[in-house]
């Protein structure tokens, strides 16, 4: 399923994101930490072709370089 966008998320991706996206081209996105505002974020962007540097947590491939956003530490 090509079409497929591949998101992953728990305490090991967390951990080994960059390695994992380096190895594993089927997976398109790694949320790191807790994912409660990043995973909802990131499907509205990809939904609405909005722009995903802004997300907490996500790490990504942008062309052939690997993205990090900085995580969110500020929890209501």
């Amino acid at each position: 399923m090509p079409d497929s966008v591949i998101i992953y998320g728990d305490i090991h991706t967390s951990i080994y994101n960059r390695e994992i996206l380096k190895n594993e081209p089927h997976i398109d996105y790694i949320i790191c930490g807790d994912g409660d505002r990043s995973l909802p974020a990131l499907i509205d962007a990809l939904e609405n072709d909005k722009e995903i540097l802004t997300i907490p947590g996500l790490t990504y491939r942008n062309e052939d370089e690997i993205k990090e956003n900085p995580p969110d530490f500020d929890h209501d």
